[in-house]
């Protein structure tokens, strides 16, 4: 993840973290208790994991840059799929899945500020439990048939309405595959397959048509640059074209 002043923040095993400045040397600590990370999301100072420990799959916050974090074991996490994202107010965006084994299950879509225990519940109308986005705006994002029979896309959820996000490019259901996001304060940057999209409610556009293959990760550095995980490597996008970058 990257945050607003370009620091670049990787994990490495189970919770060594590293902090790459824009300038400067990189900071690598260990993440207390951590017995694996799966979320890492960075906001205006705030940087947000989660993953395992000891006790408990759980959340925590920092705001020294990762030198230290103070959990928070009453966020929901779902059992299924959990996708989040920060504002630059210090507000927490959080769709949770929660599955059972017996087929049934259902979504929380949530917000409310990093330092308090409680989060807000937020409109969802959908049983879409995977690929899955959420934006600063209030707004869902998933793959489907935007619950109106047609064939799958990509869906909004705003706080007045489900829709499809009406891209600039026709494309077919297939070039849909999978979802991995990041947030920059007013667009959604969202990877799927080989497509890079930004959106911004119910309307986006085709940044690329030819990402990278493998993408797990997604952040948006400084001047709203995209950067991608692939395959284990970091990629920034520069003049149109995916270059390397190097973490040591």
């Amino acid at each position: 993840t990257v945050d607003d002043d370009g620091t670049v923040y990787v994990v490495r095993g189970k919770g060594r973290l590293g902090a790459l400045p824009a300038q400067g040397e990189a900071r690598w600590t260990d993440i207390a208790g951590a017995r694996g990370t799966d979320a890492l999301v960075a906001r205006g100072g705030v940087l947000l994991w989660r993953g395992g420990t000891d006790e408990a799959n759980l959340y925590a916050v920092s705001r020294d840059g990762g030198k230290t974090f103070t959990q928070r074991p009453t966020w929901p996490i779902g059992s299924f799929d959990n996708v989040v994202t920060l504002d630059g107010a210090g507000q927490l965006h959080l769709l949770a899945a929660h599955e059972a084994s017996c087929g049934g299950g259902y979504q929380e879509h949530l917000r409310g500020s990093v330092d308090a225990d409680e989060l807000r519940p937020l409109r969802w109308e959908v049983d879409q439990p995977f690929d899955l986005a959420v934006d600063e705006a209030d707004t869902a994002y998933f793959l489907g048939d935007c619950d109106d029979g047609s064939q799958p896309t990509l869906c909004a959820q705003t706080v007045k309405a489900l829709a499809p996000v009406a891209l600039d490019a026709d494309l077919p259901a297939d070039r849909f595959v999978g979802l991995r996001f990041a947030t920059d304060g007013g667009d959604t940057w969202l990877a799927s397959g080989t497509l890079l999209l930004r959106a911004r409610g119910t309307a986006g556009v085709v940044v690329d048509r030819a990402l990278p293959e493998g993408v797990t990760r997604v952040a948006i550095g400084g001047s709203h640059t995209p950067w991608i995980l692939s395959r284990g490597r970091l990629h920034r996008l520069e003049g149109g074209a995916w270059r390397s970058v190097a973490v040591r």
